[in-house]
């Protein structure tokens, strides 16, 4: 089983990667489902005005974590 935090890190990383110049304020996220070791992930946003909305999936469920990023 995947800890949670790490699926939090992980979409946290594709912020990283994708909107390195803005500082994260707060995040706030929430756990939905399980993923499983071995499985792949998929971690996909979109950036919305002054914040991104982020999730992560599976091929069996398309959120396993989502969370809210507000940029300072």
């Amino acid at each position: 089983m995947v800890h949670g935090p790490l699926l939090v890190l992980t979409m946290l990383d594709l912020v990283r990667r994708n909107a390195s110049d803005r500082r994260v304020q707060s995040v706030s996220y929430r756990l939905r489902r399980p993923a499983f070791a071995r499985e792949r992930l998929l971690a996909s946003g979109m950036p919305v005005d002054n914040k991104a909305m982020l999730r992560v999936g599976t091929h069996r469920e398309q959120r396993h974590a989502t969370a809210e990023v507000i940029f300072a």
